[in-house]
């Protein structure tokens, strides 16, 4: 049987952003690859700026692929990321604060 995965191991590997779409290929550490769907944020508030496709192509991780990053410090958490397309993976004791149908835009590839 396979150890259960840690927040640890949520590392981002390589992102690619798709301008068009403000969809973003995610790599993760662990060889899955998942795509998320960032144009609910097109326009709201301080994500208004990623809907210049020149930011938008700037995707990055920091803190060791732990952060999604663009360019203002417009940050997102890995292990968010990662139980989008992994609900199964959040611990019981995280579970009220992902409500089901909370993540609707990430899907496994």
């Amino acid at each position: 049987m396979d150890a259960p995965i840690t927040s640890a191991d949520y590392r981002i590997k390589s992102a690619k952003a798709d301008s068009e779409t403000h969809h973003v290929e995610l790599v993760w550490s662990t060889g899955d690859h998942t795509v998320a769907d960032f144009s609910r944020y097109i326009g709201n508030g301080v994500f208004g700026k990623l809907s210049d496709p020149e930011i938008f192509k700037k995707v990055s991780t920091k803190h060791d692929g732990h952060v999604l990053t663009w360019p203002g410090d417009l940050d997102f958490s890995a292990d968010d990321l990662w139980y989008e397309a992994h609900p199964e993976d959040i611990p019981e004791k995280l579970r009220a604060y992902f409500p089901p149908g909370t993540f609707r835009h990430l899907e496994l590839k």
